[in-house]
């Protein structure tokens, strides 16, 4: 069946679902009875002018037959969408005897590299420096009551990575993967994740989510053959003749491993010391330094949406500086 991508579809704030059906049939000039599906990929807000704010969306969708031309006026045929495809797929034979993967860091980017190792037959062993999810938000109320600071299991460490007591933002500067941006985000909301994050043009999940998906991700690692650890801080690496050999836990473990991911977040200064002493090549980048301005919600709504600040359909106001 055809498909056809509306990359800007602008309604009224007040409109309900059968308004967007009602303008894809108008965009495409065809009939209810040719519409199969359509797709939300993105919601976002026009408020240029405060006093005709729209939402707009990108769609995507599907007829049961071509319309009569074969594009329009703001919209388009859809391109081909190519599953997001696993390099390699593990085979048994070379996997026999060999040390599973290592991945260092249970943060989001250590969740899905381990989700799709298993996913793909690689049984990956996963190690945490922190606590699971249950005990490091313990850690975390702890320090907020008392200043008592565990350095292994904090706001940094531990299950779900920093991003877990932070409200979860899902920012990527990646553009050019659209098959793997939406298999990540698929795997979240098969988690627990609101359907939402995947078109809203700002997503995030925030903690209350975060906590059931980031144990959901890691229950379905395990189910695939993965094995997760917390408190396993890694110490040292072993290289010899230019090759990963093996990671140290604690300082006491010494793991034989001949693949490591490491995904350890921009806080595990004790890595990089290490990366510097074994001779791998490290390189500065420019960063982004974050600052927390509070202002009265309020104010920010007036500015961003003016007389319709009020409207039970706008998200709340948010701006950034750079």
């Amino acid at each position: 069946m055809p498909s056809f991508r509306i990359p800007e579809l602008k309604l009224p704030l007040d409109h309900g679902r059968e308004d967007i059906e009602r303008r894809i049939l108008t965009l495409l000039r065809t009939s209810p009875e040719n519409l199969e599906t359509f797709r939300l990929d993105r919601k976002s807000f026009d408020a240029r002018d405060k006093g005709n704010i729209r939402v707009v969306y990108g769609v995507t969708v599907t007829l049961r037959r071509p319309p009569r031309e074969s594009s329009g006026r703001g919209w388009i045929p859809a391109a081909p969408e190519e599953p997001d495809r696993f390099p390699r797929p593990a085979e048994p034979s070379r996997e026999e005897g060999r040390p599973r993967p290592v991945v260092v860091g249970a943060g989001p980017a250590g969740l899905v590299c381990a989700l799709l190792l298993a996913e793909n037959g690689y049984r990956p062993l996963v190690l945490e420096r922190g606590g699971d999810v249950g005990s490091r938000a313990e850690a975390v109320r702890r320090f907020w009551e008392t200043g008592e600071l565990d350095p292994e299991c904090n706001m940094q460490f531990g299950e779900g990575g920093a991003g877990t007591f932070s409200d979860g933002k899902l920012n990527t500067g990646v553009h050019d993967r659209p098959a793997a941006m939406r298999k990540v985000l698929d795997e979240f909301v098969e988690a627990g994740a609101p359907p939402e994050i995947s078109w809203l043009a700002k997503p995030h999940i925030g903690t209350d989510y975060l906590v059931t998906v980031v144990r959901n991700l890691r229950a379905k690692i395990e189910r695939l053959g993965g094995e997760v650890r917390f408190g396993a801080r890694v110490s040292s690496l072993e290289v010899r003749d230019g090759r990963i050999r093996s990671v140290t836990v604690n300082g006491a473990e010494r793991i034989e491993a001949d693949r490591v991911v490491l995904a350890v977040g921009h806080s595990a200064r004790d890595v990089f010391e290490e990366l510097e002493r074994i001779g791998a090549n490290l390189e500065p980048k420019p960063f982004a330094m974050g600052l927390r301005i509070e202002h009265p919600q309020e104010a920010i709504q007036r500015a961003q949406f003016g007389v319709s600040w009020k409207h039970p359909a706008l998200p709340r106001a948010d701006y950034k500086l750079t």
